[in-house]
């Protein structure tokens, strides 16, 4: 729906941890963030199609952090409830 955000992160062949605002969202409302993520043991090489998805409620006054591994992502929809 229209109150409904999307986010995105990638990296190269190193791993890295990213702190992502989430101040975009609108104060004082509550979204369902689906979080599709790479697994801790997931790589570029020999085990890409190691992840997970999950679920949290989440507000504009958190901030997330990211842990990427190498050639890895994360994809998260963000739902307001």
């Amino acid at each position: 729906g229209g109150e409904d955000w999307f986010l995105g992160s990638l990296t190269n062949r190193e791993a890295r941890t990213l702190e992502v605002s989430l101040d975009f969202l609108t104060a004082g409302a509550t979204y369902e963030a689906t979080i599709y993520a790479d697994n801790e043991g997931a790589n570029y090489v020999d085990n890409n199609m190691d992840y997970g998805v999950s679920t949290r409620t989440i507000t504009a006054e958190e901030t997330l952090t990211l842990n990427l591994v190498p050639g890895g992502g994360v994809a998260i929809h963000f739902a307001k409830q």
